[in-house]
């Protein structure tokens, strides 16, 4: 990838899988913060969509698409 230390569109995430670092938009329940996350597809936790990776069976942190504002890959 050209250019890896720069924050990039959520439109062209990888949805491989893959962990990626994701800025997540501020929000009444707190700022704006940066997470790590993946690309998930349905399974029996839920839908297919952004999680963070700490996230477990049945303590699932899901994002939806417009809470995440950009990515870049991991350093």
């Amino acid at each position: 990838m050209d250019e890896p230390d720069r924050w990039r569109n959520m439109a062209s995430a990888p949805r491989d899988g893959s962990r990626i670092l994701v800025t997540v938009r501020p929000t009444e329940q707190g700022p704006a913060e940066v997470d790590m996350a993946y690309w998930s597809r349905a399974d029996q936790h839920g839908e297919e969509g952004w999680r963070s990776s700490d996230s477990q069976p049945g303590r699932v942190v899901e994002y939806a698409d417009p809470e995440l504002k950009c990515w870049m890959p991991l350093p």
